[in-house]
């Protein structure tokens, strides 16, 4: 996994290196011409664990940005909405927790030389995690959820806003509660211990970054 974070480092480096030195600094320009006012994309990544689910000794994870769309209502402001999900597995069993979130919220642009960094404060109404294999064994149980909400503070540092395919450096850092949790078809309004042992966590957070595709649709 630290091998995959260089190389990632590397990647995008790499992609800074062939459209121009940044040894100039990150001097604020003007918005690119006719930016688009619509876009979609995918990405993946890496997604570190944090909050009280840590305490399950998961292992870093690997991030997959589903769906990234957004809407421009203006060169500087939009709305934005995200389907993201990542997954951890323990250090010591084969058993493995998912956890999936919808997000909604702001687009704030800051254009800097060769590229847009777009800052991107989202609600989270719904955060689901679900636990996998050996754990279930453990427990006697055949599914475990854990239901939330959450914030994220998404930062996108965008290569163009014009029309067109598009990449992305993606660092988002997601904050959790989880305050219901459904147990072998059974829903609680908490998520205490259910046996001698195995507590469900109520919280979770996760810095994630990776590199993100894009298609920039056409302008007004």
């Amino acid at each position: 996994m630290r091998t995959f974070i260089i190389l990632l480092f590397i990647s995008f480096n790499s992609l800074f290196i062939s459209f121009n030195s940044l040894g100039q600094g990150f001097a604020f320009v003007k918005v690119e011409d006719k930016p688009s006012k619509f876009y979609l994309g995918i990405g993946g990544g890496v997604a570190f664990r944090g909050g009280a689910i840590n305490l399950g000794y998961y292992n870093t994870g690997i991030n997959l940005s589903l769906l990234n769309m957004g809407y421009r209502i203006n060169e500087r402001f939009g709305v934005s909405f995200n389907l993201n999900s990542s997954g951890h597995s323990f250090h010591s069993s084969i058993s493995r927790v998912g956890i999936g979130y919808m997000s909604i919220g702001g687009i704030i642009s800051v254009p800097i030389k060769q590229f847009t960094w777009d800052i991107k404060p989202q609600y989270a109404p719904l955060v689901v995690g679900q636990y996998f294999g050996n754990v279930l064994l453990y427990t006697y149980t055949d599914e475990i959820f854990m239901m939330g909400n959450g914030f994220v503070l998404g930062n996108s540092l965008v290569r163009s806003t014009k029309k067109g395919l598009t990449y992305s450096l993606e660092l988002d850092f997601l904050s959790s509660f989880f305050n219901q949790s459904r147990i072998d078809g059974i829903m609680y309004d908490d998520i205490s211990s259910f046996n001698s042992w195995f507590v469900i966590p109520s919280t979770y957070r996760s810095f994630r970054i990776g590199l993100g595709i894009r298609y920039n649709f056409k302008t007004k």
